[in-house]
């Protein structure tokens, strides 16, 4: 949607003829309010403030002899977001949030993990996003009722039982006698002696994003609801083109098209990123990602009293072999009864809380927001199913001096939220994500997507990787070379 729609829409104002040098304020709009976005924003403006107005407006490409503290504002920042529910609707709000130095890739994992800790201990993140390390490791072992056996219930079901415990002592919500073996994903975790030696980490990713955008706001950041229809250029008169505004539509004005100008324009939608970039009239760049659905369960104990035990689990039934820890992208089957095994990852939370996902899939189309995308009913039954194959249930409706007394038969009766989100999967063949100015498009548009299951880690060291591109011209954190538009653009 340029200007006026088909329809003949009206547009409130009209970017198209503003350009960068003539724009008496500086104006960074980030589109996309999940985890990217909202802890970009926060990165910029954290920088912005410890900056003269002078400093500000030249890191931003405005000419130190055009400021006068008297008359200009402060650069300003605005951040779009389409979902009509808030922040974090999507991959942002209902991944399961594991930190991992393990992670990838590496140069990026290496400036985020430290950035988590950092942020953690500024603005109290143990109890504003849950913020807390954690033992993970590789769980394989026998599971009732896969590959068509008959499932036995209770303690009575010995498989092939293991001679002596295999499991950590602690870890009771796991059923040991199915556990053929564990072994941590990090041999560094085998000789911490402390919580922060571990090679793992987590928060509550929606508490995050959402505390990111808070601390933002405070430091003066705009939100706006709206779903952008277009990126507005125009000749930069080098030969090239730069960013000028975006449009969007508000479900305030319906059909009628608003504008916001803009020097800098960042793209942090997720799986939805593609389509902002074909929305942009003339543009004929495709950008290499696709949505991939993943569906997850949250279970709560009967009582906040009961604790659960800290660990994140990826499970592996004995007989098959698992695909890579890094991403397991499967078409589930139809029947959550005739399936087999969906190999789940768990993760117990601070908030006494367990979270669990299982494979993705793409049996739907592709929704046009993420307040369209749909859950399926089936897929949550199969997580719900497989992680009650292996788990003691009995062990989260007891605490461990074997009180509370609380009659919970199956897994089932402690279902909380059943969900689904789209991850942002990079398809040209290069491993992503992407991060940095998109040139080859416009001058001041900028990347932050393809992040696949590693956004919630990864959401700090790239937003302080964009945050001294957008201000300083070049990213000094790390060599992200690799992540640049330019290797994956066509």
């Amino acid at each position: 949607m340029q200007g006026q729609t088909d329809t003949g829409a009206e547009t409130v104002h009209s970017s198209s003829s503003t350009t960068r040098s003539s724009n008496p304020q500086p104006h960074i709009v980030i589109v996309g309010g999940g985890i990217i976005g909202c802890t970009t924003a926060y990165y910029i403006l954290d920088a912005l403030r410890s900056r003269t107005l002078e400093a500000s407006y030249a890191s931003l490409s405005f000419p130190p002899s055009s400021v006068d503290s008297n008359t200009n504002p402060q650069p300003k920042v605005t951040l779009l977001e389409a979902s009509i529910h808030g922040p974090a609707q999507g991959a942002s709000g209902k991944a399961g949030g594991l930190l991992a130095k393990w992670a990838y890739p590496h140069e990026l994992v290496d400036v985020s993990f430290s950035q988590h800790q950092a942020l953690a201990e500024r603005h109290n993140g143990k109890d504003r996003w849950g913020f807390r390390f954690v033992k993970c490791g590789s769980w394989e072992g026998e599971v009732p009722g896969d590959d068509g056996d008959e499932e036995e219930e209770g303690e009575g079901y010995s498989g092939n039982k293991a001679s002596g415990r295999r499991l950590p002592k602690d870890l009771l919500w796991l059923r040991e006698s199915l556990t053929h073996s564990w072994s941590p994903l990090s041999s560094s975790d085998l000789k911490a002696d402390t919580p922060s030696e571990l090679a793992q980490a987590q928060v509550h990713p929606y508490e995050f994003t959402t505390a990111m955008l808070e601390l933002a706001k405070d430091m003066g950041l705009e939100y706006v609801q709206g779903r952008v229809t277009d990126i507005v250029v125009q000749p930069s008169g080098k030969g090239t083109q730069e960013v000028t505004g975006v449009q969007y539509l508000s479900p305030s004005t319906g059909s009628a098209a608003q504008s916001l100008d803009a020097t800098h324009v960042l793209i942090t939608a997720g799986a939805w990123s593609p389509s902002i970039l074909s929305s942009m009239k003339g543009s004929r760049v495709r950008l290499p990602i696709k949505g991939s659905r993943a569906h997850s369960v949250t279970f709560r104990p009967p009582s906040p009293s009961i604790p659960v035990a800290p660990y994140i689990v990826f499970t592996q039934a004995a007989r098959k072999r698992k695909s890579s820890k890094r991403q397991r992208i499967t078409t589930t089957s139809s029947s959550p009864d005739d399936s087999p095994f969906g190999d789940p990852e768990i993760y117990a939370r601070p908030t006494n809380e367990i979270y669990a996902c299982g494979a993705t899939d793409n049996s739907v189309p592709f929704p046009i927001t993420v307040d369209d995308v749909q859950v399926d009913s089936k897929a949550c039954a199969r997580i719900v199913r497989d992680v009650g194959r292996i788990m003691d249930v009995k062990a989260l409706a007891t605490n461990q001096l074997g009180e509370g007394g609380h009659n919970v038969v199956s897994l089932e009766e402690l279902v909380h939220r059943e969900q689904a989100c789209y991850l942002p999967v990079v398809t040209s063949g290069v491993e992503g994500p992407i991060v940095g100015e998109a040139k080859s498009i416009a001058n001041g548009l900028y990347l932050g997507v393809g992040h696949t299951c590693w956004g919630i880690c990864n959401a700090p060291g790239t937003a302080k990787a964009l945050t001294e591109l957008i201000l300083d011209g070049e990213i000094r954190c790390a060599d992200l070379s690799a992540l640049d538009p330019s290797r994956f653009l066509q």
